[in-house]
């Protein structure tokens, strides 16, 4: 734990803080994913919320009030991965690509018949 963030948050409360990992972090994410709009608004105002999930409660509520989903698509994503896409191409024919594999001269013949 660094010295810092126990000077400022307490050594016990660092503990706490530092020891956040990836299972955590995937549960803040997918509750706020089913949170409604009032309780980001409480969350984002919550004085005494961590950081991680108040910043993403902000920046929902900041999304949803500009007609954006960049925010929940991201943690959709982090959540369920990316979804696949396919691109079906129709009404073409297939095309057939030729190789062509350039022609090497050995070397050290070439040195032989140079001199």
């Amino acid at each position: 734990m660094p010295a810092q963030l126990a000077k400022v948050m307490g050594k016990s409360q660092a503990k706490k803080i530092f020891k956040l990992n990836n299972p955590e972090l995937e549960e803040w994410e997918a509750t706020l994913l089913t949170l409604n709009a009032n309780q980001l608004k409480l969350l984002a105002q919550w004085e005494e919320a961590s950081a991680y999930p108040k910043g993403l409660a902000i920046s929902i509520l900041y999304d949803m009030k500009n007609g954006n989903t960049k925010t929940l698509e991201k943690l959709r994503e982090r959540i369920g991965g990316k979804p696949s896409q396919r691109l079906e191409l129709s009404g073409f024919e297939p095309i057939q690509i030729q190789v062509i594999e350039p022609e090497f001269k050995d070397a050290s013949n070439q040195d032989d018949q140079d001199l």
